[in-house]
């Protein structure tokens, strides 16, 4: 990812936005949780897709 995100934040509001509540134990392990989805989601974007599976359309000239 390009920008840096507070997780703790960002978790702690989808909770509020949901009503939830959760123990401190279980809201670092959503915190771990979503570290690690963010680490596996940039080392799949790093990969450039090949052109044929590039959603925008390649115009010639």
């Amino acid at each position: 990812m390009n920008k840096e995100i507070d997780l703790q934040h960002y978790v702690e509001a989808a909770l509020a936005l949901q009503n939830m509540q959760v123990d401190a134990q279980r809201l670092e392990s959503i915190i771990r949780q979503f570290t690690l989805l963010a680490a596996m989601a940039d080392s799949f974007m790093a990969e450039p897709l090949p052109p044929a599976l590039e959603s925008a359309p390649l115009y010639r000239l």
